[in-house]
């Protein structure tokens, strides 16, 4: 599929947004050689604060009980290699928690990686075209296929779904797409996400706990408990 110089247009001044969010950080990525950081002060043995809920109020894209008790709500790249690291053992301990935890994707394309905006942009096509399933099977393709990401695969992608080329042309050229990525991008800011993947971590009271990098299985168990 091509694009016509609309949608062009509409990224390229997206680009400039996203790259003023992060002109403070020099990282690509969260994560060093472990796939953890820490970023600013935020990690995961931080006291838990009471901030503003860092959940989407509309349009979340939610993978497991949305009642569920603890939600994680991970600020992600599609091109970030420890956020393709870190899908997976989010994926099981939301499959393992009995329903105790929720995992809920927001977007934070990295200036660096030059197809992160619009396979974000993409991903929330296929959200509101083809339902929140869709856009799960559409991440975990990305991520399981990174090393092919460019606009014809992410498109290919969207397509395999089920997403026809008129309805995501007339998607990717509204500025709700933009508008949607723009906030989740100043969200993670306000938290403190400089680098993905960062997560933060909503508890049953309302706390929150920010965590930085693509942290193992058993850390996130302890962290929350299980």
């Amino acid at each position: 599929m091509k694009f016509n110089s609309t949608a062009v247009a509409i990224f390229v001044g997206f680009g400039l947004v996203a790259g003023a969010v992060f002109v403070s950080s020099s990282n690509s990525d969260g994560g060093n050689a472990n796939g953890v950081t820490m970023n600013g002060g935020h990690d995961a043995r931080q006291a838990a604060t009471t901030d503003s809920s860092p959940k989407r109020e509309q349009d979340r894209h939610i993978y497991g009980n949305v009642e569920a008790p603890i939600t994680i709500v991970e600020f992600s790249d599609f091109e970030c290699p420890f956020c393709a690291r870190l899908h997976p053992t989010l994926e099981r301990l939301v499959d393992e928690s009995d329903g105790q935890v929720a995992w809920e994707y927001r977007h934070l394309p990295l200036p660096s990686h030059r197809n992160a905006e619009m396979a974000a942009a993409i991903g929330e096509c296929v959200a509101s075209n083809l339902g929140n399933e869709a856009f799960w099977d559409y991440g975990s393709t990305v991520f399981g296929n990174q090393r092919s990401v460019n606009t014809t695969f992410l498109t290919e992608t969207a397509g395999a779904l089920g997403l026809g080329q008129e309805d995501l042309q007339a998607c990717i050229n509204t500025t709700e797409v933009q508008s949607q990525i723009r906030t989740d991008l100043n969200t993670a800011r306000s938290f403190g996400g400089n680098g993905t993947p960062f997560s933060v971590v909503v508890f049953a009271d309302g706390t929150t706990r920010p965590v930085s990098g693509a942290l193992p299985y058993e850390n996130w168990k302890q962290l929350l408990n299980l």
